[in-house]
């Protein structure tokens, strides 16, 4: 089950790099490529420890309360 989430969230995941990476580029990204790149991002970010995933979890908490201020 765990490993079927994981597939599609990737897969997921990569069709909405390669389409930001197509919009800001202007070239076609395929797919592939933009899993490929969410997976080694991740890796990376969890193969550097702790320390960097909740450096992450940190940086995206704030967004995330930057973005409901705005909205009040």
């Amino acid at each position: 089950l765990f490993y079927s989430l994981m597939v599609a969230y990737i897969a997921a995941s990569g069709s909405l790099i390669s389409d930001f990476a197509g919009g800001v580029s202007g070239l076609s990204v395929p797919q592939g490529i933009g899993a490929t790149l969410f997976s080694l991002f991740f890796g990376l970010l969890i193969f550097l420890g702790f320390g960097a995933v909740d450096w992450f979890n940190r940086f995206l908490m704030a967004g995330l309360i930057l973005s409901y201020v705005c909205l009040i």
